[in-house]
């Protein structure tokens, strides 16, 4: 007896089988080809698909060897012959053919018909198909049968070639119909809509796999998790995940099954999908505070297993990526922090990110961005340790704590000390509850009150969360920092005026009573410079040097006859003078007052202050106010404004300015009031400036600019126990350069400029490739200062080599500097560089 299992491995009978469904397609396409309607055509194919439907030997062989042949013979040449909606009839029983047909070679067929050499009529007929082919839902059907290729073990097989192409196919359908059609006129077919039905599918498979595997059947993933891959690599990963995660959080909440296919399906993409897979993951999943994390069920001891996925979540996500948004780090702790099996690979990524984290020179060539992702790791991750893991772990997290906490306060940018004290007073504090806590002065902005948050139990973090989302987050934390700043000034007051009231209560009886003689003697300020000199360096009395100090700025600039022979010993004194009773605007006013005798006294003062600043018995502090006093001092003698004071004030004491105010006080009323009259009744008839031209001033600075700028560059190079530019000690060598580009600004105009500005890039190019970020900016800015304070002419002439040279640095800082602001401030300049250019060649 010949069953159909032994007719399809009879030779003579598939040869029959053959013949006769070849003799059917030949038939048909003679009858097709002399139809003369496209009515006709359609009953000849009506009748070939009844023929095959029918005997299901004859169906099995079309499907199998011929349907490829036959489908491509149908939108080639049946289609083009009959084209329009009026041949409804014949679009339908074409159309039949390709949704009873095999998935596959039904797919393939009319994706090879989107090709850019395909008529037009063809084009529109393959669109028609595939939309139809995918509302059928013959995309999962497709997908399935893939996922039962397995061998007889159950192991999986290895995608083929032309698999690798059909997935190919699948993922971008959208756009080969776009650019055929190059207007998305199919709904379907758009991405979003397609991407959906894409993650459907991938569900309905995901389903059916858990069916077979529920009756003891094997199926494979490897197609489908090469879809998804595919798919989430080309930047779709969102759309899916929006699709799936839902269903797959409902699914493993309590199936063990499920849990085993989400982690089969989500960790066996191909590794270089794998990024793309698991970051939209845990950009997708909200934190879990409670409970199972959610990324722990989908993705399981992975970590363990996956080589791929230890290396993403363990070093690529956490050290070289960065994120802006915070869920992508929290599920990444709470995953690892999720499971007794991967604590010990929590403690070990926390030691391996708190070295990088407090690493001199990541910090140099990293973002503050990126840096700032990488210090709430830590902060994460050191809140999530037991008391157990403290306990055992305590020296080695301290060490490198402490370390990284002396790497970021020796760094120049401010937001990145800032982030060092935060860390150290937040793990100080955790580490060692009972011990000695790290405290810093510093401002609190947003970035801080998100470290804080990250530090608090879950619970807080809980209601962060819950109360707040997306962009709100910075500014929900911003709001509770600032209330809780509120509560803690609130409290402050509180405490001493309790403690005020106890000392009321107690001394009643004790009335205080004024002392107008030593009252007096506080308030009486001296007048002349060798009274003031003698009072600043009177360290007991506090109400001597606060009234010293008050003064000695207005006794400077009133210019007395002896102010050359003492400015440089007063403004030694003033440099070394300290706060030492904490007073009202003591920095302001020492720094006034320095200014002052620097202005007034230019060559008896500057060459001090430039000579001082290399010495060696200053702090860096003191290295900063000499800078700063010279920048200003700068700034006020090239200032015409205040040279037309100083010329109307004079030589005068201030008792002479004072009793000639008030003879002249009253004349200088009336004949303001009258002019002001004057001028309103006058009635104008010629056109001319209604005010007389200003007046030419000389430059003051020019004369005694060199003073101010060379001695700064003598010693740069020097190295000593007190200061090394070239070391350590950025921030004072970025003021430095700062310092030099402001005097250069300020001698514009001046004979002097020219050479200063020659001096000033050499100086410049040697620290052009400096690590430290700070540097980096001052050096842009003096750059700016040289194109915007020389002619174009003249900076052609002296400085052609150095500006093409300079174009060439600008451009690599904006492709290769790490830090957003350097690369701003590059583009800035080669911007400014350009206009300077084009306005030489102009002129």
């Amino acid at each position: 007896m010949c069953t159909p299992d032994n007719r399809k491995h009879n030779p003579d009978v598939m040869a029959a089988v053959r013949t006769g469904v070849l003799t059917l397609l030949k038939h048909a396409k003679n009858e097709v080809e002399e139809a003369k309607s496209a009515d006709r055509a359609a009953e000849v194919l009506k009748f070939l698909h009844d023929s095959l439907q029918e005997n299901e030997d004859l169906t099995r062989e079309f499907d199998d060897r011929l349907f490829i042949e036959f489908g491509e013979y149908l939108t080639r040449n049946v289609t083009i012959r009959w084209t329009g909606d009026s041949h409804r009839k014949l679009n339908d029983c074409i159309e039949v053919f390709f949704m009873s047909g095999p998935a596959e070679d039904s797919f393939l067929v009319i994706t090879k018909s989107l090709s850019s050499d395909s008529h037009s009529t063809e084009i529109r007929t393959a669109v028609t198909l595939l939309e139809g082919w995918l509302a059928k839902g013959r995309m999962c059907e497709l997908i399935c049968r893939k996922t039962l290729s397995v061998d007889g073990d159950g192991k999986r097989r290895s995608l083929s070639a032309a698999s690798e192409r059909l997935v190919t196919r699948l993922v971008a359908i959208p756009d080969i119909v776009a650019n055929q059609l190059h207007v998305q006129e199919r709904s379907l077919l758009t991405r979003g809509n397609y991407y959906k039905l894409l993650a459907e599918s991938v569900l309905e498979v995901l389903q059916f796999t858990y069916d077979n595997l529920k009756n003891g059947r094997d199926c494979s993933l490897s197609f489908v998790n090469a879809i998804f891959g595919k798919a989430c690599l080309q930047g779709h990963a969102d759309v899916l995940m929006s699709v799936l995660l839902p269903s797959f959080s409902s699914f493993t909440q309590s199936d063990p099954l499920w849990c085993r296919i989400c982690q089969r399906f989500l960790t066996a993409t191909p590794d270089r999908c794998m990024e793309s897979v698991i970051t939209p993951l845990l950009s997708n999943i909200e934190p879990c505070f409670s409970g199972k994390c959610v990324v722990s069920r989908l993705l399981g001891d992975a970590v363990l297993t996956n080589s791929k996925v230890k290396f993403l979540l363990t070093h690529k996500l956490l050290l070289i990526r960065f994120y802006s948004k915070i869920s992508i780090l929290l599920n990444i702790v709470f995953y690892l922090s999720g499971s007794e099996a991967r604590r010990q690979l929590m403690i070990d990524t926390l030691i391996k990110v708190l070295n990088v984290w407090g690493d001199a020179s990541a910090l140099n060539h990293s973002s503050y961005e990126q840096h700032l992702y990488i210090t709430q790791a830590v902060l994460t991750m050191a809140s999530h340790m037991s008391k157990l893991d403290i306990e055992k772990h305590r020296q080695a997290v301290l060490l490198k704590l402490i370390h990284g906490v002396h790497s970021h306060l020796r760094c120049s940018v401010e937001k990145v000390r800032r982030l060092g004290m935060v860390t150290g007073e937040c793990l100080s504090q955790g580490l060692d509850p009972n011990g000695k806590k790290l405290e810093f002065e510093y401002d609190v902005d947003d970035d801080v009150r998100l470290l804080r948050v990250l530090c608090t139990s879950h619970e807080e973090m809980k209601k962060w969360f819950s109360s707040h989302s997306g962009d709100e987050q910075l500014a929900s934390v911003a709001d509770d920092g600032k209330n809780k700043d509120k509560k803690t000034e609130g409290r402050l007051p509180d405490m001493k005026m309790a403690d005020t009231d106890s000392d009321d209560d107690s001394d009643d009886e004790l009335q205080p009573y004024a002392m107008p003689d030593s009252q007096g003697i506080s308030r009486k300020a001296p007048i002349y410079l060798r009274d003031i000199m003698a009072g600043l360096l009177c360290h007991d009395d506090r109400d001597c040097t606060e009234a010293c100090l008050s003064v000695v700025e207005r006794v400077v600039r009133s210019q007395p006859d002896n102010l050359d022979e003492v400015a440089a010993e007063l403004v030694k004194i003033l440099l070394h003078l300290q706060d030492a009773y904490s007073l009202d605007n003591f920095v302001l006013l020492r720094h006034k007052a320095m200014v002052a005798a620097a202005v007034l006294c230019p060559r008896q003062v500057v060459p001090y202050l430039t000579a001082q600043f290399y010495e060696r018995n200053y702090n860096l502090k003191q290295r900063m106010d000499i800078l700063e006093v010279l920048s200003s001092a700068a700034t006020e003698l090239s200032d015409p404004r205040s040279s037309n004071v100083e010329s109307q004030t004079g030589a005068a004491t201030p008792l002479i300015r004072e009793h000639k105010k008030e003879l002249e006080g009253d004349t200088e009323d009336w004949k303001e009031i009258i002019s002001k009259r004057i001028e309103a009744k006058t009635r104008r008839f010629t056109k001319g400036p209604s005010k007389p031209p200003p007046q030419p001033v000389a430059n003051r600075l020019g004369p005694v600019a060199g003073l101010f700028f060379y001695p700064l560059m003598q010693k740069y190079d020097s190295c000593s126990a007190m200061m090394d530019l070239l070391g350590d000690d950025h921030l004072v060598l970025g003021r430095l350069i700062s310092t030099l580009a402001v005097v250069l600004c300020a001698a514009t105009n001046t004979p002097a400029v020219r050479q200063m500005a020659v001096a000033l890039m050499e100086f410049v190019w040697a620290l052009r490739y400096h690590t430290d970020r700070f540097v980096r900016h001052s050096l842009l800015y003096a750059v700016c200062m040289v194109m915007c304070n020389l002619p174009p002419a003249i900076l052609l002439a002296d400085l052609q080599s150095e500006i093409v040279e300079m174009h060439a640095w600008l451009q690599d800082m904006l492709r290769c500097d790490p830090d957003a602001k350097s690369q701003e401030l590059a583009l800035q300049t080669a911007v400014l560089l350009e206009s300077v250019l084009k306005e030489s060649i102009t002129h």
